[in-house]
Protein backbone atom coordinates (compact mmCIF):
# COMPACT_ATOMS: atom_id res chain seq x y z
CA UNK A 1 0.00 0.00 0.00
CA UNK A 2 2.84 2.38 0.81
CA UNK A 3 4.44 2.11 -2.60
CA UNK A 4 1.09 2.83 -4.28
CA UNK A 5 0.72 6.06 -2.31
CA UNK A 6 4.26 7.07 -3.16
CA UNK A 7 3.66 6.46 -6.87
CA UNK A 8 0.38 8.38 -6.68
CA UNK A 9 2.17 11.33 -5.08
CA UNK A 10 4.91 11.22 -7.73
CA UNK A 11 2.30 11.07 -10.50
CA UNK A 12 0.45 14.10 -9.09
CA UNK A 13 3.66 16.13 -8.87
CA UNK A 14 4.67 15.03 -12.38
CA UNK A 15 1.28 16.06 -13.81
CA UNK A 16 1.49 19.42 -12.03
CA UNK A 17 4.88 20.02 -13.62
CA UNK A 18 3.61 19.08 -17.07
CA UNK A 19 0.74 21.55 -16.61
CA UNK A 20 3.24 24.17 -15.47
CA UNK A 21 5.41 23.87 -18.56
CA UNK A 22 2.40 23.76 -20.90
CA UNK A 23 1.04 26.94 -19.33
CA UNK A 24 4.49 28.53 -19.41
CA UNK A 25 4.93 27.73 -23.11
CA UNK A 26 1.54 29.36 -23.81
CA UNK A 27 2.63 32.33 -21.64
CA UNK A 28 -0.28 31.86 -19.24
CA UNK A 29 1.84 31.52 -16.08
CA UNK A 30 5.20 32.85 -14.99
CA UNK A 31 7.89 30.53 -13.62
CA UNK A 32 8.37 32.82 -10.64
CA UNK A 33 4.70 32.43 -9.69
CA UNK A 34 4.75 28.68 -10.26
CA UNK A 35 7.90 28.20 -8.16
CA UNK A 36 6.40 30.25 -5.34
CA UNK A 37 3.19 28.20 -5.46
CA UNK A 38 5.11 24.92 -5.28
CA UNK A 39 7.27 26.24 -2.42
CA UNK A 40 4.18 27.34 -0.49
CA UNK A 41 2.38 24.04 -1.12
CA UNK A 42 5.41 21.89 -0.23
CA UNK A 43 4.84 21.77 3.56
CA UNK A 44 1.17 20.94 3.07
CA UNK A 45 2.00 18.16 0.62
CA UNK A 46 4.64 16.81 3.00
CA UNK A 47 2.25 16.83 5.95
CA UNK A 48 -0.48 15.21 3.84
CA UNK A 49 1.92 12.47 2.72
CA UNK A 50 3.04 11.95 6.34
CA UNK A 51 -0.53 11.77 7.59
CA UNK A 52 -1.57 9.24 4.96
CA UNK A 53 1.56 7.15 5.53
CA UNK A 54 1.04 7.22 9.30
CA UNK A 55 -2.62 6.21 9.04
CA UNK A 56 -1.86 3.32 6.69
CA UNK A 57 1.12 1.98 8.63
CA UNK A 58 2.26 3.85 11.75
CA UNK A 59 5.97 4.30 12.23
CA UNK A 60 8.61 6.96 12.55
CA UNK A 61 10.46 6.02 9.38
CA UNK A 62 7.46 6.74 7.21
CA UNK A 63 6.99 10.12 8.84
CA UNK A 64 10.63 11.00 8.21
CA UNK A 65 10.18 9.94 4.59
CA UNK A 66 7.17 12.22 4.24
CA UNK A 67 9.15 15.09 5.73
CA UNK A 68 11.89 14.37 3.22
CA UNK A 69 9.30 14.52 0.42
CA UNK A 70 8.18 17.92 1.72
CA UNK A 71 11.75 19.23 1.80
CA UNK A 72 12.40 17.95 -1.74
CA UNK A 73 9.24 19.70 -2.95
CA UNK A 74 10.38 22.91 -1.27
CA UNK A 75 13.79 22.70 -2.94
CA UNK A 76 12.13 21.97 -6.28
CA UNK A 77 9.82 24.96 -5.93
CA UNK A 78 12.70 27.23 -4.98
CA UNK A 79 14.76 26.00 -7.94
CA UNK A 80 11.89 26.78 -10.34
CA UNK A 81 11.56 30.20 -8.69
CA UNK A 82 15.30 30.89 -9.13
CA UNK A 83 15.16 29.78 -12.79
CA UNK A 84 12.21 32.13 -13.31
CA UNK A 85 14.19 34.99 -11.78
CA UNK A 86 17.18 34.21 -14.00
CA UNK A 87 15.01 34.08 -17.13
CA UNK A 88 13.43 37.41 -16.19
CA UNK A 89 16.87 38.94 -15.52
CA UNK A 90 18.29 37.69 -18.84
CA UNK A 91 15.27 39.06 -20.70
CA UNK A 92 15.66 42.44 -19.02
CA UNK A 93 19.38 42.61 -19.79
CA UNK A 94 18.88 41.57 -23.43
CA UNK A 95 16.19 44.25 -23.87
CA UNK A 96 18.49 46.81 -22.30
CA UNK A 97 21.37 45.95 -24.64
CA UNK A 98 19.31 46.39 -27.81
Amino acid sequence: MDIHLLWLFIAIVFLLNICCFILYSKEKINLIVWGAMIAILAPFLGFAAGYVQNVVNPGETKTYGAGFIGVLMLMFGLSIWIVGLLVRFIQAVSRRLR
